[in-house]
């Protein structure tokens, strides 16, 4: 997930029912509040580099 401001919260709950989906990083400028959130919803990998997570091959982006 990117950008992790005020309405970061309804869209983890959110993609935590999605089936078949895993949130493995988040990503935000501020690196307090990506670790912070890391943290508090249990994802693997926090940043603040947007192209160093597009640049991933093991990171799917996509919906299928």
């Amino acid at each position: 997930m990117v950008g992790l401001g005020k309405i970061s919260d309804a869209h983890m709950v959110g993609w935590k029912d999605v089936h078949d989906t895993n949130v493995k990083i988040l990503v935000d400028t501020d690196r307090a509040r990506a670790e912070s959130k890391a943290e508090e919803y249990h994802v693997p990998e926090f940043g603040t580099e947007f192209q160093e997570l597009l640049d991933r091959s093991d990171v799917d982006i996509a919906r299928r």
